[in-house]
């Protein structure tokens, strides 16, 4: 939590009542921006690698082999019911 900010800055109790709940507000949504935004980063940073992982192990022609089945099997299926 630390590393994308979402840990504790301050103690919200010490501040005057008035001042708490628009503290709160920023720090959640805060936490969130910041939360997804770490994930979109690693997303993008990681994306390579395990693309290049899929190729090595022969798993992107296994997926497209098994989505190809899939779809030919549900395109013979509905020209059945066309007519």
């Amino acid at each position: 939590m630390i590393l994308t900010g979402m840990g504790p800055a301050l103690d919200i109790e010490t501040l005057p009542v008035e001042c708490r709940s628009p503290v709160k507000i920023f720090a959640g949504v805060y936490a969130i921006y910041s939360g997804v935004v770490f994930l979109a980063a690693i997303g993008l940073l990681l994306t390579p690698t395990i693309h290049r992982i899929f190729h090595k192990l022969h798993l992107v022609d296994w997926f497209f082999k098994q989505l190809n089945t899939c779809f030919n099997h549900r395109a013979a299926a509905s020209e059945h019911y066309l007519f």
